[in-house]
C-alpha cells in the first residue's frame, strides 16, 4: 500500500520554482497550512546556481539576469533577502557576424528596430479575443512588411535568444506581447540601465532558497514528482511517482504548461485546457559558460557581448564576477541552430562553442578556457526545454480561454496568466501582481533574466536565512554540480594527483566512466571474416574459435575475397613489396597509383581523381583546403552527414549553415538568403549509412545552379553498388544513359566533386576524390592530409583497380545483394521486426534503447552465432538506437532464415517493441510511403532474365568474371 499523509491540508504547490515558492510563501502568511511538491532535488525550477568547479564563485546555468526597471518587484524583493549583485558588463563594442560570416563591431545596445517596439506598444494584454497578428508567424510578419533576409536574420536571433525557437515556429502575437510585457523590445535588448543587467552573486538561485527559509520546516518535499493530480468530493488527491498521496482542499499547479502531459488529470482538464497544453511548446536552449584566467577581450576594446546570424551560438555576454577575478563568456544556444549542434558529440560542441568565440572575438586565447560548462535545458526532464513556453499562430485569439477552470486546480498566476498558462506569479486575496499574461513569462528564460514578478515583495523577509526549511540538506549549503543534468563540463586546469602532478590516468578515467555510464563506450569483438568462408568468421585468435554469420560488414559484395583481386595483389605484393616507402611527393608516387586514379575518374566520367588513405580523410582534407581557400566561402551541411565532413567544414574556418536531412526547401532558404557571389559548397551523401536515406542528387544540383553554389556529393556507401559500372546513386539516376556511355548532362555529370571509398564495396583500403582536374590539382597541391601522408601500398591500389573494373563490367553481385536485400526485408517485415524503411541496400532495425540494443548484440553473437554491431549515440541520436542489417551476395537462403529465427526469438526474450507497437516512428511499419521504393527497379535488376550465376551467388565469387568481363 502506498504512503500517505495523515490530515487533509489546505493547499499543495506542485513545483518549487520561484512563482511555486511564492504562492506558498503567500498562503502561509495568510494562515493556510501548505505543502510543497518537487520533482528536482533541488528548488529554484529554472533557476540553478552552482559552485565553480576550479574557482570561488557561482556559474548561473539558467536564469541569470535581473533589473530594478523592468523587474522592480523581484529586485526588490532580492534586495530584501540580504543578496549582494554584480554589474553586468555591458561596455565596449559588440560583435555582429552576418549571414555572409562578417564581422561588424558597434556600440552595445544601440540597435532595435522602432517597427517592433511601435507595434509591441498596440497590443492589449488583457483582451486577446481579436487579437492582431495572432493568425501568422513571426517570420511572416516580418516578410509582410517587406523584410529582407538580414531583418529575418536579425527576429530569428531575438526569438531563438528569447525563446528558443525560430520565428517560423511563433505567433507574431506572441512575440509583441512578450516584448510589451517586459517594458519594450529596447528595454529587453538595451544594456544603457534599461534592459537585464545586475546578477546576483551566490546566483539567482537564491531568491527560491531565500524564500524557502521564510516557510515552516517541512514545507518542501524534495525529489516528490507528481503522477496523478485526482479530484474528489472532498478535495484533491495528488499521487507521487514514489508512491505517496498527499490531500488537500486545494492544489496550485506551478510549472510550464508543456509538462502538464507528464500528469494524468482525473478528471481530464476541460478542453480548453487541453488545447493550451497541446498548443503551447518549448524550444530548444543552452547555456554554454567559458571561464578564463583573464578578460582577453576587453583588452581590445570589446564588451564580449555578440551577436550571430550563422551560429552555434546565437549571442554571447560577458558574465564576469571580478569581484572574484572570474572572468567568464556565457553562449545561448537556441532554437533550431542549437537542435543542430546539439548532435556533436560532448568535445565536437565544445570545440564549436570556443570556436565562434575566437573568430569574433579576435583571439585564440577563447580556446584555452580554465573551466568549460553546457548546461542543455531540453535534456532535463523536469524542464523539457527553455525559456518559457511559446504559442504558435491562432492560440492568443482562441476565445475563452481564461474562463476556462479545472475545479480544485489553480495555476500560479490564474488571475493574469490562465488563459495560455504562461503566467507564473500566484495572486492571493485582494493583491495581484502584474498587468498581463506575460508579465512573469521570462522567469524560465536564462536569457533575458528572472522576470517574476513576485506578490508581497514587501513583505517582511527578517526571518532566518541560516536554514531552509526542507525534506532535504539545503540547496544553498549543498549545491555542487550535480553531473547527471549537467552534460558535459571539463577543466583544462590541472588536476592535481598525491604528487603535485596533472592525474592524467584520473582524467582519462573519468572521460571513461561518462561513456561507461551513458552506455556510449564501444566494446570491439575480435571478428575474423575468414576469405574461403564467406560471410563466416571466427571469433579470438585461432581458426578453430567459434565461427559466426557476419551480417553488418561494409563489404557489401565480398570483393575482398574475389580471387581475381587477390590473385593481383599476391602478384603486386611479391614483386613490389608490402609499403609504399613514403609520401606521393617522395618516393610514393608510383604506377599503381596513377593507374587507380585513372580507373576512378573514368568510373565517375570526371577529368581527374586523387587517392588518399581513406575516405575520411579525403572529405575532412577536401572541405578544409577548399573551405580556406575559397574567399567568404560558406559550406551548406546536411544535418545527417558523416563527421568526416563535420569535422572538415569546421576545421576549415568556413561559415558554416545546417539545413535539415534531405530538405531542399530549407536549403533553399539558406542559399537564397546568401548573396549570389559569395562562394558556396553544398556538402551530402547519396547513401545515408545508418538510416539508409538517399539524398536529393537532382533536386540539389538544380539549386546549386540557381544559387551559384558547387556540389560536393560522398558516395561512399554507394559506390559499387549503384549504376550500370557501379559509379554510385548519382549514376543510377541516369540508369540507361551510362549503360548507353552517354555520360554528359546527367546528374552524375553536373556534379562537381564526388568522393568515394575503396574500403567498403570494392573490399580494399583507401578514400578518394574526382572531379575537374584544377580542383583535383589545387587540392593535390594545397591538401596536408594529402600531402604529408605516406601512399597507399602497391599491393592494396593494384587491387582496388581491379575491384573497380570488374564491377564496372560485371553488374551481377550488385544485383543479387539487391535481391537479398529485398528478401530480408520482407521476411523481417513478416516477423513483425521494426525495420526502418529506405531505398537502399541497408536495413536499420529499430530497438530505441542503447543498453538492449547492445545486449540483443550480444545474444545474437553468444546464443545465435550471429555478428550484428549494435549501433548507438553518437553515431544515431539517443532513442534511435539500432542494429543495422546488410545482406551480401553470399547471405544465401539459410543464412537468412537462420538470422529471421534469431531475431524473433531475441526480440521476443528482451520484450523489444514490434513494429505494430512503433506508432510510426522514424517511419516503421510504413514501407509502402513514397520514397520507400527500392532505387534498383524490377527493369534494373531484369528479375525475369536473371542469370545463373546470379542465382546461385556464383558472382560474388568471381567465378564468372572471365565471360562477364568478355
Amino acid at each position: 500500500m502506498p504512503s500517505s499523509q495523515e490530515s487533509t491540508i489546505d493547499v499543495i504547490v506542485v513545483g518549487a520554482g520561484l512563482s511555486g515558492l511564492q504562492a506558498a510563501y503567500s498562503l502561509t502568511e495568510a494562515g493556510l497550512s501548505t505543502v510543497v511538491l518537487e520533482a528536482r532535488s533541488r528548488v529554484g525550477g529554472k533557476t540553478w546556481s552552482v559552485p565553480n568547479e576550479n574557482a570561488a564563485g557561482i556559474a548561473d546555468l539558467g536564469a541569470e539576469w535581473l533589473n530594478d526597471t523592468t523587474q522592480p518587484l523581484v529586485y526588490r524583493l532580492a534586495k530584501r533577502l540580504g543578496l549582494e549583485f554584480n554589474q553586468v558588463k555591458v561596455q565596449g563594442q559588440s560583435i555582429l557576424q552576418g549571414l555572409d560570416g562578417g564581422l561588424i563591431r558597434h556600440e552595445y545596445g544601440e540597435q532595435a528596430p522602432q517597427l517592433f517596439e511601435d507595434e509591441s506598444h498596440k497590443i492589449d494584454l488583457e483582451t486577446f479575443g481579436s487579437c492582431p497578428h495572432d493568425d501568422v508567424t513571426l517570420e511572416e510578419f516580418v516578410r509582410n512588411r517587406g523584410g529582407g533576409p538580414a531583418t529575418l536574420a536579425t527576429v530569428a536571433v531575438w526569438a531563438r535568444v528569447m525563446l528558443g525557437c525560430e520565428p517560423n515556429d511563433l505567433s507574431a502575437a506572441y512575440f509583441l506581447a512578450y516584448c510589451k510585457s517586459q517594458g519594450g523590445l529596447m528595454k529587453m535588448r538595451s544594456g544603457n540601465m534599461q534592459g537585464k543587467y545586475v546578477t546576483i552573486r551566490t546566483g539567482a538561485q537564491s531568491i527560491s532558497n531565500g524564500l524557502t527559509a521564510l516557510l515552516p520546516p517541512g514545507t518542501v518535499q524534495l525529489d516528490t514528482a507528481v503522477k496523478s493530480i485526482r479530484q474528489t468530493d472532498g478535495g484533491v488527491e495528488v499521487h507521487s511517482i514514489s508512491g505517496k498521496v498527499f490531500r488537500a482542499r486545494k492544489v496550485i499547479v506551478a510549472f510550464s504548461t508543456p509538462l502538464y502531459k507528464k500528469i494524468e488529470f482525473s478528471p481530464p482538464l476541460p478542453a480548453k485546457k487541453a488545447l493550451i497544453t497541446s498548443s503551447t511548446k518549448l524550444g530548444y536552449y543552452t547555456k554554454a559558460l567559458a571561464t578564463y584566467s583573464k578578460p582577453w577581450w576587453r583588452e581590445s576594446g570589446l564588451s564580449g557581448a555578440t551577436q550571430s546570424f550563422i551560429g552555434p551560438g546565437a549571442a554571447t555576454r560577458d558574465t564576469s564576477e571580478d569581484s572574484q577575478s572570474l572572468y567568464r563568456l556565457t553562449s545561448f544556444i537556441a532554437g533550431g541552430q542549437g537542435e543542430a549542434w546539439s548532435k556533436l558529440s560532448p568535445p565536437e560542441r565544445q570545440a564549436a562553442v570556443l570556436g565562434q568565440f575566437a573568430e569574433m572575438l579576435g583571439s585564440k586565447e577563447a580556446l584555452s578556457p580554465t573551466q568549460y560548462t553546457e548546461q542543455q535545458w531540453s535534456v532535463e526532464e523536469w524542464s523539457m526545454g527553455c525559456p518559457c513556453p511559446y504559442t504558435p499562430p491562432g492560440v492568443l485569439s482562441k476565445e475563452g480561454l481564461e474562463r476556462s477552470r479545472a475545479g480544485a486546480i489553480r495555476r500560479a498566476g490564474s488571475h493574469v496568466g490562465d488563459r495560455i498558462g504562461l503566467s507564473e506569479p500566484f495572486t492571493h486575496g485582494s493583491s495581484r501582481v502584474g498587468v498581463s499574461r506575460f508579465a512573469a513569462v521570462a522567469s524560465r528564460c536564462p536569457v533575458m533574466g528572472t522576470a517574476i514578478a513576485v506578490h508581497g515583495a514587501n513583505a517582511r523577509v527578517n526571518g532566518s536565512r541560516a536554514c531552509l526549511h526542507t525534506t532535504k540538506s539545503s540547496p544553498i549549503e549543498n549545491t555542487h554540480l550535480r553531473k547527471a543534468n549537467v552534460l558535459h563540463t571539463s577543466s583544462t586546469s590541472p588536476t592535481l594527483g598525491g604528487s603535485g602532478r596533472f592525474d592524467y590516468d584520473g582524467f582519462y578515467q573519468d572521460i571513461l566512466d561518462k561513456k561507461h555510464k551513458d552506455k556510449s563506450y564501444r566494446y570491439f569483438n575480435s571478428i575474423n571474416r575468414l576469405a574461403q568462408d564467406f560471410p563466416r568468421a571466427h571469433m579470438g585468435p585461432a581458426p578453430e574459435n567459434k565461427k559466426v554469420t557476419v551480417w553488418c560488414s561494409n563489404d557489401y559484395l565480398g570483393m575482398s575475397r574475389n580471387p581475381l583481386v587477390l590473385s593481383k595483389m599476391h602478384e603486386t605484393l611479391d614483386k613490389y613489396g608490402g609499403g609504399a616507402g613514403g609520401t606521393r611527393n617522395i618516393s610514393g608516387h608510383n604506377q599503381h597509383a596513377v593507374g587507380l586514379e585513372n580507373t576512378i575518374a573514368k568510373l565517375h566520367s570526371k577529368d581527374a581523381a586523387l587517392v588518399f588513405s581513406s575516405c575520411f580523410v579525403a572529405n575532412h582534407a577536401t572541405l578544409v583546403t577548399l573551405g580556406q581557400m575559397l574567399p567568404g566561402c560558406v559550406i551548406l551541411s546536411d544535418s545527417s552527414n558523416h563527421a568526416s565532413m563535420i569535422q572538415g567544414i569546421r576545421h576549415s574556418g568556413a561559415k558554416k549553415m545546417v539545413f535539415k536531412h534531405n530538405d531542399v526547401v530549407d536549403l533553399e532558404a539558406k542559399l537564397a538568403s546568401l548573396p549570389l557571389e559569395t562562394p558556396k559548397i553544398i556538402a551530402f551523401e547519396s547513401v545515408y549509412s545508418m538510416c539508409g536515406s538517399i539524398g536529393p542528387i537532382r533536386e540539389i544540383c538544380d539549386l546549386a545552379d540557381k544559387y551559384g553554389a558547387i556540389t560536393f556529393l560522398d558516395e561512399v556507401h554507394a559506390v559499387g553498388m549503384y549504376g550500370p559500372s557501379g559509379a554510385g546513386v548519382a549514376e543510377h539516376l541516369d540508369f540507361e544513359a551510362h549503360a548507353a556511355g552517354q555520360p554528359k548532362g546527367t546528374v552524375q555529370d553536373r556534379v562537381d566533386i564526388i568522393t568515394g571509398t575503396l574500403g567498403k564495396a570494392y573490399g580494399s583500403v583507401g578514400g578518394y576524390i574526382a572531379g575537374s582536374s584544377k580542383m583535383v590539382d589545387t587540392i593535390r597541391s594545397l591538401a596536408p592530409g594529402f600531402i604529408f601522408t605516406t601512399s597507399l601500398p602497391p599491393a592494396s591500389m593494384a587491387g582496388a583497380q581491379t575491384s573497380i573494373e570488374y564491377q564496372m563490367a560485371y553488374n551481377g553481385d550488385r544485383r543479387l545483394q539487391q535481391l537479398h536485400t529485398r528478401a530480408t526485408k520482407e521476411a523481417l517485415i513478416s516477423k513483425d521486426i521494426p525495420v526502418i524503411p529506405g531505398p537502399s541496400h541497408i536495413i536499420p532495425i529499430l530497438v530505441g534503447n542503447a543498453e538492449i540494443a547492445k545486449l540483443a548484440s550480444d545474444l545474437l553473437l553468444e546464443e545465435w552465432g550471429i555478428y550484428i554491431q549494435a549501433i548507438n549515440y553518437p553515431t544515431v541520436p539517443v532513442g534511435q538506437e539500432r542494429l543495422r542489417v546488410t545482406p551480401t551476395p553470399g547471405h544465401t537462403d539459410e543464412f537468412r532464415d537462420h538470422l529471421i529465427t534469431a531475431l524473433d526469438s531475441v526480440w521476443t526474450q528482451l520484450g523489444i517493441k514490434r513494429a505494430s507497437e512503433c506508432n510510426g516512428v522514424l517511419g516503421v511499419g510504413q514501407d509502402s510511403l513514397p520514397g520507400n521504393e527500392p532505387l534498383w527497379t524490377d527493369a534494373h535488376l531484369g528479375l525475369k532474365s536473371v542469370p545463373v550465376e546470379s542465382q546461385s551467388g556464383v558472382g560474388a565469387t568471381g567465378a564468372a568474371a572471365i565471360s562477364a568481363s568478355a
